[in-house]
C-alpha cells in the first residue's frame, strides 16, 4: 500500500513538472510563409512592409505559442534606399509593445536551458532600432494581441527626430473567426412575410 502511495505521489510530480516544461521548436522564418501576406508602403526612396502573424504563425516562427499572454509579434521590414539613416521606435507600432526579453519572460518554464534558448531566438528575431543609408533590415515588435485587424503604424525618425516619416497599416489576420467577417446568414437577409387576411 505505501509503495502504491509513493508511485502515485511520483507519479503526480512528474506531471506537474512536465506540465511546467516549455515546448520550444522554432521553425525557419523562410519555412513560416508569413511574408506574401505583407503590406507594403513607400514614401521617397523607403519602403516599409508589416505582417500581425496569426497564432499558428507565431507559434511556428518563435517556438511558442504567445497569444495566451496577449502577445502577437508584428513583423516590420525597412528597406531604405536615401542617403539617410533611421532610427525606428517600437513604441510607435504599440505604445504598450513588449520588449523580445520580456516577450521571452511570458513564456518561460522550469529549464533554464530553454528559457535561454527562446530568449535568444526573442532577440535574434527583434527588429532593430536603426535602419542605414543603403539598408533593409527587419524583425518583430511584439505587440498587444489583436484579432481580426490590428492597426500597426510605424515611424522612422531622421535628424535627431526633425524628419519624421509615418506608415499606417491595417493589418488582417486570417485566423479569426468574427462574426463581422462572417457571411451573413440568408434567412437574416430576406426578411418575413406578412399575410394578409
Amino acid at each position: 500500500m505505501q509503495t502504491r502511495r509513493v508511485g502515485v505521489l511520483l507519479l503526480v510530480g512528474l506531471l506537474i513538472l512536465a506540465s511546467g516544461c516549455t515546448q520550444f521548436n522554432p521553425r525557419p522564418l523562410q519555412e513560416v510563409g508569413f511574408e506574401p501576406r505583407a503590406l507594403s508602403k513607400t514614401e521617397g526612396g523607403v519602403q516599409v512592409s508589416v505582417v500581425a502573424l496569426t497564432e499558428q504563425e507565431t507559434q511556428s516562427a518563435m517556438g511558442v505559442g504567445l497569444a495566451r499572454h496577449g502577445i502577437q509579434p508584428v513583423w516590420v521590414k525597412v528597406e531604405n534606399h536615401e542617403s539617410t539613416g533611421f532610427v525606428i521606435p517600437p513604441m510607435a507600432v504599440d505604445h504598450d509593445y513588449f520588449s523580445a526579453t520580456e516577450a521571452a519572460w511570458q513564456v518561460h518554464g522550469i529549464n533554464s536551458a530553454t528559457n535561454a534558448r527562446i530568449e535568444a531566438r526573442f532577440l535574434e528575431l527583434s527588429l532593430p532600432m536603426r535602419v542605414r543609408p543603403g539598408e533593409t533590415v527587419s524583425g518583430f515588435v511584439f505587440t498587444n494581441l489583436d484579432k481580426g485587424a490590428k492597426y500597426v503604424s510605424v515611424e522612422l525618425l531622421a535628424n535627431g527626430a526633425t524628419e519624421v516619416r509615418r506608415f499606417a497599416f491595417l493589418a488582417h489576420i486570417p485566423d479569426l473567426k468574427a462574426d463581422y467577417l462572417q457571411p451573413p446568414e440568408q434567412e437574416g437577409l430576406q426578411g418575413t412575410r406578412h399575410q394578409e387576411s
